[in-house]
Formats: C-alpha cells, sequence, structure tokens
C-alpha cells in the first residue's frame, strides 16, 4: 500500500507530464494520456524525476566526478527504457496472473 499523499505526489507528476488525465463526469477517475502503446518507461520515469536527475537533490552538493557518473547513468536509463512501452508490462502482467 501507498500512503495517500506519495500517491498523490504520483499521480501529479503524471498528469504534468501528460501521462495521465482526469477523465469521468465527477472527474472521479485516471486514464492514461496517450495510448499505452505509445507511453514508455522512460517517459514515466522522466515525469517521476522531473527535470533534474534522479541522483542530484537540492540538498546535497556532489562532486563533479560523481556527478558525471551519475548523469551517464541518468542517461543509460533513459535509453535502456525508451523502447519498453506500457502496453507491454500490462500484457506482461496480464500472462502472469
Amino acid at each position: 500500500t501507498i500512503p495517500a499523499v506519495a500517491s498523490r505526489k504520483i499521480i501529479d507528476k503524471l498528469i504534468s507530464g501528460g501521462l495521465l488525465i482526469v477523465a469521468g463526469e465527477k472527474a472521479d477517475m485516471l486514464v492514461p494520456g496517450h495510448s499505452t502503446d505509445q507511453i514508455s518507461v522512460a517517459q514515466i520515469l522522466q515525469a517521476l524525476r522531473g527535470h533534474e536527475s534522479m541522483w542530484k537533490y537540492k540538498h546535497i552538493k556532489l562532486s563533479p566526478e560523481v556527478s558525471d557518473i551519475a548523469d551517464k547513468l541518468h542517461q543509460d536509463i533513459n535509453k535502456r527504457f525508451d523502447n519498453v512501452l506500457l502496453r507491454d508490462l500490462i500484457k506482461a502482467k496480464q500472462i502472469n496472473s
């Protein structure tokens, strides 16, 4: 179970990133912002991280060497998951259920 505060922050980031849309007559539903075959895991991770690398925190000063490694890791994660689609994850879940 995810605490409501944490899930709300996640949902807000996905809405801001255009990956979720509020829907329903009472605006009480969430639906994908695009077809699930057009949403990559990399896009989801980027929306959740925002514009900053997931390794950079405002209260931590990284050395240039560590920052460079973190940036390369960030790029590698995006490259690796750019071709993994949300639809693929949904299908895999359905097969394994």
